[in-house]
């Protein structure tokens, strides 16, 4: 089609045959699933004192709830009992939000601890309390209790993580910081409790990424390694 000879009609109909060409993912890609889980990483006092903890977790959690009410298909994820606890305490009509967001299914509680923490240093008293005031909070002010273990910036791993997780009421576990070996794997422990395991940072992601098209690569690099076509893709600040 030359310059001159374009009509209104005629660029319409290149414009709709392009779009229909591009408009699915091409056909090696419409084998893999992707599942997005939003996330907000909150350090209890990392560089900044409680009170802009508190406040971090409001504007968080306030903003997520939003993105819920204007776009139903969003789902967030959040971890430590005791950023709730803060809110709840702190600003009560956002803490009834989010009883409601995770009742239908919006919101996801993970983690099932007070807070991320590193799992070489504490005691295992500390551990197993732990897991017992976390879960003993969600129980009994958001109706549920977490099954994914979650410690995304955690410095070190115990050996012993697979049963204080069983113990702890979780069956699976996501976490970074590992280098590059298997992204999915089974767990087991010496006693020999096992969960199932997924390392983001092995998976060429983290868990505060974001989405980008050139991200796509790693769902073909992540089936060679673990046979499998649907990958978890943690995403958030």
């Amino acid at each position: 089609m030359s310059p001159e000879s374009a009509t209104d009609e005629s660029i319409k109909a290149v414009l709709d045959s392009i779009r229909e060409r591009i408009k699915g993912p091409y056909p090696a890609v419409k084998a893999f699933q992707t599942d997005l889980v939003g996330y907000g990483h909150i350090d209890f006092q990392w560089l900044w004192n409680w009170p802009e903890t508190v406040d971090v977790a409001r504007s968080t959690f306030n903003q997520a709830a939003k993105f819920m009410d204007e776009y139903p298909d969003f789902r967030f994820t959040m971890s430590s009992s005791h950023l709730y606890k803060a809110v709840e305490e702190n600003h009560p009509e956002l803490f009834k939000k989010i009883q409601e967001k995770v009742k239908n299914g919006q919101w996801e509680i993970v983690g099932g601890r007070t807070t991320e923490a590193d799992t070489n240093l504490i005691s295992p008293e500390s551990h197993a309390r732990q897991f017992l005031y976390g879960q003993a909070y969600f129980q009994s002010k958001l109706g549920k209790q977490a099954v994914v273990g979650f410690e995304p910036d955690t410095f070190g791993h115990t050996l012993q993580m697979p049963q204080i997780l069983k113990l702890g009421g979780c069956s699976y576990y996501y976490f970074c910081r590992t280098g590059v070996g298997l992204p999915l794997f089974w767990w087991q422990s010496p006693d020999g409790s096992k969960v199932l395991s997924f390392c983001d940072e092995a998976a060429g992601g983290w868990y505060g990424g974001d989405l980008r098209n050139n991200q796509l690569g790693r769902l073909f690099t992540y089936a060679k390694k673990t046979d499998r076509k649907e990958m978890l893709w943690m995403y958030g600040v």
